[in-house]
């Protein structure tokens, strides 16, 4: 018996175990209760992946298919996954619960699971439960089908359920040194290695569309990575971003705290990549520089071989040194993702992001002479965005290429169009209206910015796909690009069924313009 058995389930990344379940179970177990740790995601993709059900399964939980065939299979591993958790005869299971894309999945075991045994409790948590604006773990809790939710950090919140003391109470750690490291001893790491390699061995067009992300090759590197959780929140308050609302108060582990972590993993594992799951690595430059120093430091006297990855924030370049890129890359940082948004620095200056063209500059050419990978993240159809705005990220993806002929760049997260959420600025901005569905609620990607009524949802495809088609031509990657047009394509004609519009989206291939502006090239029909 034990006292909780934490899982994970698909839909999220299978190139290192989750950290969340790790986490929780190394404070559970400081605290005398014992829990054991599943990773269904894991096993989910090696049953599956490259099969001819691959892309149907995928679509049942992202696009919420009609497909009876991926629902009775989805169904039968549930009632698989709903043995397996019982057979430790745990008192509580926590399901994690990454994305809206587990929503279904979530349902359906937690039925599986209230089905074959009424006596045990259930306890949902995670970002897709804490940050979800439909309130679905309250859903799913009226309907009996959990027993408490869990939402913020979940480390002490799941002691005191344990202990019956839980109120669900919204909780924010404060000290996060004083928690201990992520606990991997449930997991075969050795499947995370084995999942690349299958990937890299298979012939299918699935791993360039959804999970598999196979043509990236710093995903796909047949090495073991393990995640960092080295703060939360985040020092930024972006117009569209909601991680200020869920984390009002940016929090840091100390660096020797950090450091610690990395060697204490890297020795003990073999570790070959970290990768950082907050929101930015350098959101504290001091803490971050002593971070730096310190694994500098390590990986020169021990001749350690480890990398690392993780979200940066794009800064004043005067304040910065080449030097101080040198001593990043010494540290391991060998990819880094960074939040361009736009080539327009009146976008950019609107979201909260107050840094220049210049900056960006000096941050590629320092990057490309330290040796370290950029990828930079850019959102389409912001609300004040122009004509001219957007062609001014045409233009820098174009003065960019160099970067990319010389591998400095490896990929340009184009995303799906500017999305509104309501806990956001944007959210709060009046002139923004958030339309609604046929079923009364809010469609996050059909609004209307009263200051800039010529961007309508139509016209932010069609940059969606002028923008994919000049990225593409200059040799930029983009591995979830084919998943982010899957679901704008569902968006649009859901938007066109409640519109009653014949409108659809043209063909990537048909219907170009002569236009010699290229941020013009595409239109929808």
């Amino acid at each position: 018996m034990t006292d909780i058995v934490i899982c994970s389930i698909p839909r999220m990344s299978i190139y290192y175990p989750p950290a969340a379940p790790a986490l929780l179970k190394a404070s559970v177990e400081k605290a005398g209760f014992s829990a054991t740790t599943i990773d269904f995601v894991v096993q989910f993709h090696h049953k599956y992946f490259a099969t001819n059900l691959w892309d149907r399964l995928d679509r049942w939980m992202v696009l919420e298919t009609d497909d009876p065939e991926a629902y009775n299979i989805i169904r039968q591993e549930t009632q698989q996954w709903a043995d397996q958790i019982l057979a430790y005869s745990p008192k509580w299971i926590g399901i994690s619960v990454f994305t809206f894309e587990s929503h279904r999945l979530t349902k359906m075991l937690c039925l599986a699971i209230r089905k074959k045994n009424s006596e045990v409790r259930i306890v949902l948590g995670g970002a897709g439960i804490s940050g979800d604006l439909n309130n679905v773990g309250s859903q799913y809790k009226d309907l009996g089908l959990c027993d408490a939710i869990i939402s913020g950090d979940g480390e002490r919140s799941i002691i005191e359920l344990l202990q019956n003391t839980y109120n669900e109470t919204f909780d924010r750690l404060e000290d996060l040194d004083a928690w201990p490291y992520a606990d991997f001893s449930d997991y075969n790491l050795d499947d995370y290695k084995a999942i690349k390699e299958r990937n890299n061995q298979s012939e299918s067009d699935s791993k360039s569309l959804w999970q598999g992300y196979g043509n990236a090759w710093y995903r796909s590197d047949e090495i073991l990575t393990l995640p960092i959780v080295g703060s939360r929140g985040c020092v930024r308050r972006c117009s569209f971003c909601d991680i200020p609302s869920l984390w009002p108060k940016y929090k840091t582990r100390s660096a020797r705290n950090i450091a610690d972590e990395v060697i204490g993993q890297y020795e003990r594992y073999n570790v070959q990549r970290f990768h950082f799951t907050d929101s930015l690595i350098n959101g504290n430059q001091k803490n971050f520089r002593e971070l730096v120093q310190i694994l500098a430091d390590y990986r020169k006297e021990k001749d350690a071989d480890f990398t690392i990855t993780g979200q940066y924030i794009t800064r004043n370049g005067d304040s910065e040194s080449q030097e101080y890129y040198d001593l990043i890359s010494a540290a391991g940082f060998k990819i880094l993702e960074t939040g361009i948004e736009s080539g327009s620095e009146a976008v950019r200056w609107h979201m909260g992001k107050k840094f220049t063209n210049r900056d960006v500059d000096m941050l590629m050419e320092r990057l490309s002479k330290a040796g370290i990978k950029a990828i930079l993240l850019l959102i389409i159809g912001y609300p004040t965005e122009t004509q001219q705005d957007f062609q001014d990220t045409i233009d820098m993806l174009s003065r960019y290429k160099p970067y990319v002929d010389d591998g400095t760049i490896i990929e340009a997260v184009l995303g799906g169009t500017q999305h509104i959420q309501p806990n956001t600025p944007l959210g709060r901005d009046p002139n923004v209206i958030i339309e609604k569905d046929s079923e009364g609620r809010l469609d996050f990607f059909n609004w209307q910015y009263k200051l800039n009524p010529s961007l309508t949802f139509k016209e932010r495809i069609r940059r969606r796909i002028v923008i994919m088609e000049h990225a593409q031509k200059l040799g930029f990657i983009s591995p979830t690009n084919n998943q982010e047009i899957e679901i704008l394509k569902k968006r649009w004609e859901s938007f066109k069924n409640e519109s009653k519009s014949q409108s659809k989206i043209t063909d990537v291939t048909e219907s170009r313009t002569q236009s010699k502006n290229p941020s013009q090239q595409k239109t929808i029909a």
